[in-house]
Parts: C-alpha cells; sequence; structure tokens
C-alpha cells in the first residue's frame, strides 16, 4: 500500500511530537513520503531522508490574495531551500509575535490573568519555538486558569465550554465578542505574504504551491464558488496544486479530482484538519489514508509529485 502524508506539523510550530517522534511513526507506519509543513518554518528533510523515507524543504503559509481581500492557507514543497522565502518567514514570525503580546496586552487590560512569560513557559513546555505562540495558544492559557474563565463570563456574559468556542468566539475578527478581547490586531503592520510576491519566489526554483485543506477553508458555497471563479487566476499565480484532506468527503474529492483533469493541476495529501479539535487534537490523524482515493490513484499522485520536483 502507498501511503504518503504531505501536510502536517511537529513542535516546531502547533503539534505534540517532535521530529524524531514524526520519523521512527513514519518508519512503523511504511511511509513512502512525508512533508513536515510547520506553519513559518521552512522544514528540512534531511531527517526523513536519513531514515529512507521520501521528503523534500516545506512549510504551510498564509498568504493574502489581495484581489479578493482573502486569506488562503498554501503548503509550499521545494528541492532547495530558498533563503528568500526563509526572510519572509522569518517576518511573518516576528509580527505574529508582536499581535500575541499585543493580544496580552489588551488582556491584561482587562484584569485577565496571563503574561508573555506564561507563553514561554508554554513552548518550553511544548519544544515548541516562542515565535511559533499563537492566538489558539492564548485561549489554552487563559481556560486553564479559573479566575480567567470566570472574569471571561462576566466579560462576555456567555459561559464557553471549551478553549476553541471561547478561541472561535473571542479571538478571531469579526466575532461577536472580538471588540472585547482583540482589539490589538488593528495596530499590527500585516504580516501575511501576498500570492503575488509567493509565486515570485516559487518560479525561481518550480516549487509546487497547494492550496490546504480546501473542504475546511471553502466549506461553504460561497467559499466553493470563489474557488471555483479564481481558479485561473491562481493558476496564473503558481498556485500548481490543491490538496485532497484525508477528512475530505465524496463530493470535494470528485470535485478536486474534476479540477485536475481540466487544469493538469497537482494533487497533494492530506492530514491537517483544523476543524476537529476534540476528535483528534487539532493536527493529529497523521497518515491516515483518504476513503475515497484508491490505490492506483495515490500512486498516480505520487509519481506527478516527484516528477515536478525531482527534475
Amino acid at each position: 500500500m502507498t501511503n504518503i502524508d504531505m501536510h502536517f506539523h511537529s513542535t516546531n510550530s502547533d503539534w505534540k511530537n517532535t521530529y524524531n517522534e514524526l520519523i521512527e511513526e513514519a518508519k512503523r507506519k511504511e511511509i513512502q513520503l512525508a512533508c513536515i509543513t510547520d506553519h513559518d518554518f521552512i522544514s528540512n528533510p534531511d531527517a526523513f531522508i536519513e531514515a529512507w523515507i521520501k521528503s523534500y524543504y516545506s512549510t504551510e503559509i498564509s498568504a493574502r490574495d489581495k484581489k479578493n481581500n482573502h486569506s488562503l492557507h498554501i503548503t509550499w514543497y521545494s528541492k532547495v531551500f530558498n533563503e528568500r522565502l526563509n526572510k519572509v518567514l522569518e517576518n511573518t514570525r516576528e509580527k505574529k509575535l508582536e499581535i500575541v503580546k499585543k493580544q496580552i496586552e489588551v488582556l491584561q487590560n482587562l484584569w485577565i490573568e496571563i503574561s508573555i512569560e506564561d507563553m514561554v513557559s508554554l513552548a518550553k513546555v511544548m519544544n515548541r519555538d516562542i515565535s511559533s505562540i499563537n492566538k489558539f495558544d492564548i485561549a489554552y492559557i487563559l481556560f486553564s486558569r479559573k479566575n480567567n474563565r470566570e472574569l471571561i463570563e462576566k466579560l462576555s456574559w456567555e459561559n464557553f465550554k471549551n478553549t476553541e468556542d471561547f478561541f472561535i468566539s473571542c479571538l478571531k475578527p469579526s466575532w461577536k465578542y472580538f471588540h472585547i478581547f482583540w482589539l490589538a490586531y488593528w495596530t499590527v503592520e500585516e504580516y501575511e505574504p501576498s500570492l503575488e510576491l509567493c509565486s515570485e519566489i516559487a518560479k525561481e526554483n518550480d516549487d509546487i504551491l497547494s492550496i490546504a485543506h480546501p473542504n475546511f477553508s471553502f466549506a461553504n458555497r460561497w467559499w466553493m464558488d470563489y474557488l471555483e471563479e479564481n481558479l485561473d487566476y491562481f493558476l496564473w499565480l503558481w498556485i500548481n496544486a490543491i490538496e485532497i484532506n484525508n477528512k475530505a468527503n465524496k463530493e470535494w474529492v470528485n470535485y478536486i479530482l474534476e479540477i485536475r483533469k481540466r487544469f493538469w493541476i497537482i494533487i497533494t495529501l492530506w492530514s491537517d484538519c483544523h476543524f476537529i479539535w476534540q476528535n483528534d487534537w487539532k493536527h493529529a490523524s497523521l497518515w491516515e489514508l483518504n476513503p475515497f482515493l484508491d490505490e492506483e490513484l495515490i500512486v498516480d499522485i505520487k509519481e506527478k509529485i516527484e516528477e515536478k520536483l525531482d527534475n
């Protein structure tokens, strides 16, 4: 059985396993191709290659579609390390950390118990780089303390059931309690690179840029229309691949396969699935196959990826 996974995370971003733990699990599952796509870090393939598992330089970024005023999660794969991309990601990490610090200031002004030292401690416990700390980690720390939960209830007049509910309702722009908890967002310079810049850099090495987990990012009808209407535009910008997530239903799988026929687009595969936190601890279902893809198709997908990146 051919088993590959090109979209999952290590402790460098927001998953619980180190490189070594991921490699050991990959060896047990007899994975043929594995790419760690840590957020805003270029993952080094050498450790996997030394374990006789094929791999490439890879990352996951949030890129700005300025034409449509929307952000896309993009997984990026390259046969060579790109210093120019690395500089872009360094800037992104710096800006994200600045956002975290300003968010903490807003919360402290509301008498909520949290500090940057809490974030440093969390990163240390999870064996993560401090620059990988994000808004979800803030929500995690807030809900680990009873006095914070009680204060949040008084401020919002709502009893949140868990960390995810609070994160979605209070720390994401445009949601109902955003105005109370997340005022700092607008004071930080935009950190997402544009799709145009990503396109320019990817062309230098003939890289693969893939639209990540579209079954999540474009879950409702409006976003599916947005994806359909902009496919020509994305392809013109060198976004030359689209991901089939391992949780994508049959409708999404068939739609992506149909896109592949129309545009000769590359397909990438598949674990990261942000919308099932409670079931698999955010990014946990590593090496699982999508039930709607057969062995022959997976082999063909793998060959097309290798043909693009090995030449």
